[in-house]
């Protein structure tokens, strides 16, 4: 017996048993692998150094820094986006959300802007 205006219980539907196709082959993959364990090995190596020589009180600049990782991502989007071009998947098939929706991007602008500091 229901109440009146009440909902009905909701029922998850059984998770598929297809078979995605992947989105990328898997030796784009391994590469990708690859740069991301190659990136960490020599972070780590960068700040192994910055530890055993302490800077003097002064702060180099950070925007050749920024800069560079910076290109990198940008670099690592276009390596993805030709992986997925070859299966014929998007970045939005991969990522499931729309990118650089209007909204999003002023979120972000904006969480950036009250941020910096």
């Amino acid at each position: 017996m229901t109440m009146l205006g009440a909902a009905a219980p909701v029922v998850p539907s059984p998770p598929s048993t297809e078979r995605q196709a992947p989105v990328a082959t898997w030796i784009h993959t391994v590469i990708l692998a690859g740069i991301f364990i190659a990136l960490a090995v020599a972070g780590a190596l960068v700040q192994g150094r910055a530890r055993a020589n302490p800077a003097p009180l002064a702060h180099p600049s950070v925007i050749p820094l920024y800069l560079s990782l910076i290109s990198l991502e940008i670099g690592l989007v276009l390596y993805l986006r030709k992986g997925l071009r070859r299966t014929g998947a998007t970045l939005t098939d991969l990522i499931g959300t729309p990118l650089l929706a209007r909204r999003h991007a002023v979120a972000d602008v904006a969480l950036g802007v009250a941020l910096w500091g």
